[in-house]
């Protein structure tokens, strides 16, 4: 231990009161190496910890782990390092500016880690727990599944000011918050390639040689064509082991994180006409909240070769925020019936969606019909009474598009009651007895209005493009392939 140098932080171990760590600074002497030492006798001797931290990253704090004693963090002069071995290999957080940190805190609670620049602000890494997994070799294995954080389950507000600058001036500053829901972190140790990608990387090493790269085939080049790129799937499941929401993440090497924003997979979203209909997730796809509880998260790859397993599940728990001002009554009922909804307005999105392809098919009959040089003076009669059946059918499910634009009332569609039932899913209360009476009718209504779709879709209108057909129409999509 150098004589003379400046004492920038004394720390005791959190594991073992005979230990502490001592971080020296002796620049003005001429010493720019980073001076760091432990000592397991209460300072009757020290040994450096500073390891291979480079040249110049002088440190002022230290951090020790309050699970793993080998895992420290550093704030130095040329940003914040870790070590998972106790000094033996010290790693920069590149996430961190690289200019001086004065000072390191741990949240404990959340496992955060707080670092103080020097006139710069706060840092703040969210749940470093994935590198007590890297101490332990994680990341020696192809893949590594971190555990996961519980999460809190409420519902995000956010204010005005967010959505801009602050009113406090041009100069005022703001950080995002943390992402809402479940952080899932996971590691591969290699990219995930397509077949053409490993060709390519091949063929490099060959020209780097000198030798020819051969022609692949055409048949490989086919191949590759219709191949997809890998992905990571996760795949989050409650108590029982049922699928709840499935989420996409890079398939590249390295540290990756996804949150989950605690929702179920929501409805596809539709372009509907009736201005009167917007659904919840008009501006960003959003399924309804499920309830707390334990759940758990898998990790696959998705390539050409299929679906591979890449890591052991993790579990964790999404907890209601203690002492809120309205408690919630039955979370678990108020998750089910949002969830039921959820189902049933999938269904009548899809319906809604496949009336609008009809109309597309009947608008190419109207005119093949024009031009079939024997079709009959009846059949436009019958494509009309086809045109109006799908019309009312889509008042029904979707709403009357010519009332909506003249802002008139009319009877709900089907659509309409359960976006407004589904307002509910910005709540975490329970749904009203409005709300189950409108889903009620909603699923009584479709239930009616789905089958008479069916049969005009799969038997009415398929009869009549036979008989166009049959009269020498042109073909038309939606129809099916001429037999010869």
């Amino acid at each position: 231990m150098p004589p003379l140098a400046f004492v920038n932080d004394v720390e005791t171990s959190l594991h073992d009161d005979a230990v502490v760590f001592a971080a020296l600074d002796a620049h003005k002497l001429g010493d720019y190496r980073p001076l760091l030492f432990e000592s397991r006798d209460r300072g009757r001797s020290w040994r450096s910890l500073a390891g291979d931290l480079p040249p110049g990253a002088l440190v002022w704090a230290l951090q020790q782990d309050h699970v793993d004693r080998d895992l420290l963090f550093a704030a130095t002069e040329r940003g914040i390092y870790f070590t998972p071995d106790r000094g033996g290999h010290w790693i920069r957080l590149s996430g961190a500016p690289t200019i001086a940190f004065r000072d390191l805190k741990i949240q404990r609670r959340e496992n955060d880690l707080v670092g103080a620049s020097f006139g710069r602000g706060f840092w703040v890494l969210d749940d470093y727990s994935a590198l007590r997994g890297i101490a332990k070799g994680a990341l020696k294995q192809p893949a590594a599944l971190f555990p996961v954080r519980d999460a809190w389950s409420y519902v995000p507000w956010e204010p005005l000011q967010a959505r801009g600058m602050p009113s406090l001036g041009s100069t005022a500053f703001r950080a995002p918050n943390p992402p809402f829901g479940a952080i899932v972190t996971y590691a591969l140790s290699e990219d995930a390639r397509t077949a053409a990608e490993t060709r390519h990387e091949t063929e490099r090493s060959l020209a780097e040689r000198g030798e020819d790269a051969p022609f692949p085939g055409w048949e490989r080049l086919a191949q590759e064509a219709l191949e997809q790129g890998p992905f990571v799937r996760l795949t989050l499941r409650d108590a029982e082991g049922r699928p709840v929401r499935r989420l996409e993440g890079p398939a590249a090497a390295g540290l990756h994180r996804v949150s989950w924003d605690l929702r179920r997979t929501p409805p596809d979203p539709i372009e509907l006409e009736t201005p009167d209909f917007q659904p919840p997730w008009a501006s960003v796809p959003q399924g309804p909240l499920v309830a707390p509880g334990r759940y758990s998260v898998e990790i696959a790859l998705v390539s050409a070769s299929g679906v591979q397993t890449l890591a052991e599940p993790q579990s964790f728990e999404v907890r209601s925020v203690p002492g809120a001002a309205l408690p919630d009554p039955d979370p678990a009922g108020a998750a089910a019936f949002n969830a039921e909804t959820a189902e049933l307005m999938r269904h009548a999105a899809g319906a809604a969606a496949e009336i609008s392809r009809t109309g597309e098919r009947l608008r190419h009959l109207d005119a093949a019909l024009r031009a079939a040089p024997d079709a009959e003076p009846g059949f436009f009669a019958e494509l009309q009474e086809l045109r109006a059946r799908l019309a009312a059918l889509r008042v029904r499910i979707a709403g009357d598009p010519i009332r909506g634009r003249l802002n008139e009332p009319e009877v709900p569609s089907v659509l309409q009651r359960l976006g407004r039932a589904a307002g509910g899913w910005g709540s975490r209360q329970a749904p009203t007895a409005t709300q189950r009476a409108s889903v009620a009718v909603a699923r009584q209504a479709f239930e009616s209005a789905s089958a008479e779709l069916r049969a005009l879709i799969e038997t009415d209108l398929p009869a009549f493009e036979a008989k166009l057909d049959a009269a020498g129409a042109a073909w038309t999509p939606g129809r099916r392939l001429p037999s010869r």
